[in-house]
């Protein structure tokens, strides 16, 4: 189930956020009971701020609301 939901979220985010997520830049999964971390290649080195902005501005575009952002975005060194 939860491979069906990454897949379909990898599909459909990349159709609205190309410059961040696209089944081309998906790396993979780490799947865990109730939640997985998903893995993107980004086409750039990104100071964290911006990518968050750059994550609102995508999010704003398509609902706008940029609320949604910040609690789901962890950045991993």
């Amino acid at each position: 189930m939860q491979k069906e939901q990454i897949d379909r979220f990898v599909t459909l985010a990349g159709l609205e956020m190309p410059a961040l997520i696209s089944p081309g830049k998906f790396q993979g999964a780490e799947i865990y009971e109730d939640s997985a971390v998903l893995t993107f290649l980004l086409p750039k080195v990104y100071p964290l701020e911006e990518l968050i902005d750059e994550l609102e501005d995508q999010i704003l575009a398509i609902t706008g609301d940029t609320s949604l952002v910040s609690p789901f975005v962890q950045v991993v060194h």
